[in-house]
């Protein structure tokens, strides 16, 4: 039973981070600011979750891994002028599961890490601006 558990609190968490990249990529589509704006509220708590799950997981959970790192690019891409979530996203933690992300052997994972890397970067640069 205990197992079973283990797997649903697995299965929820990854099936919550896909739910935060599609809320994250409506956003970005909403023709109207109001819609970003008032989302950025919620920032904190994504972040938390992104914590929390690293912290639990560690980086040795290749699809939390996967996930995370589209979701930081995501945030990273969507909300580059906000100063909290830079200070965030510049965590050793999410510098660690980019890193562990990097140094899997498929394409994709290499990819996905290198893009996040990237869009935080070019988050820094904007909020130095």
């Amino acid at each position: 039973m205990e197992a079973d558990y283990a797997e649903f609190i697995r299965e929820l968490r990854d099936e919550i981070l896909v739910q935060y990249s599609t809320i994250l990529i409506s956003v970005s589509e909403s023709e109207q600011a109001r819609t970003k704006q008032s989302f950025q509220q919620h920032l904190g708590v994504i972040c938390d979750f992104l914590a929390k799950s690293l912290d639990i997981y560690g980086t040795t959970d290749h699809n939390l891994l996967k996930q995370a790192a589209g979701l930081v690019m995501d945030l990273a891409q969507l909300f580059n002028d906000n100063a909290q979530l830079k200070t965030a996203l510049m965590a050793p933690r999410i510098e660690g599961l980019l890193n562990a992300l990097h140094g899997y052997s498929d394409q994709e994972s290499k990819e996905t890490a290198t893009g996040a890397y990237e869009s935080v970067a070019r988050m820094c640069a904007a909020t130095k601006a």
